[in-house]
């Protein structure tokens, strides 16, 4: 079946270039699949998930636009344990990388509400150049905990 296939593609990291091309090769029929496979739980490695989400953005069109930010929706970081929210943060950061390639401007508040909820650097990167004047606040604030972040690595020295 075609929902064996993706799995197996995706549990092979040795190979995600065959992925590719195989998932090129199937188009629309590995959409569901793919969906499936990332509304399952997160996993302490985030590879195949990552992959899984290339992936959909390798098919496009707007039923993966929507699983990908199903991605963004599900499983809130501050719930999982450390390193299961870890590899998630990778895979949501993909998620907007995909979504960001396809340049929907009605996407804007699905990158806000990533960084303000996940702190994404694909959401930081994608909100001004959409031009997103409510996330400046944020944005800013963002760089004053860094800037108190650095400060404090300083008075450590």
């Amino acid at each position: 079946s075609v929902g064996a296939r993706i799995a197996g593609l995706l549990g092979d990291f040795s190979s995600p270039g065959g992925a590719s091309e195989e998932v090129g090769a199937l188009g629309r029929q590995a959409v569901e699949p793919l969906r499936r496979y990332l509304a399952g739980p997160p996993q302490s490695v985030p590879h195949a998930r990552q992959l899984a989400v290339r992936l959909l953005g390798l098919v496009g069109g707007r039923d993966v636009h929507e699983a990908l930010r199903e991605v963004l929706r599900r499983h809130e970081l501050n719930t999982l344990p450390p390193t299961i929210a870890m590899s998630e943060y990778v895979v949501k950061n993909e998620a907007v990388e995909q979504l960001n390639l396809v340049g929907r401007h009605d996407l804007a508040e699905d990158f806000l509400r990533a960084f303000r909820l996940d702190r994404l650097p694909a959401a930081a990167d994608a909100l001004p150049r959409l031009r997103v004047t409510a996330a400046i606040p944020d944005l800013v604030a963002a760089l004053d905990d860094l800037s108190a972040s650095r400060r404090a690595d300083l008075w450590r020295l």
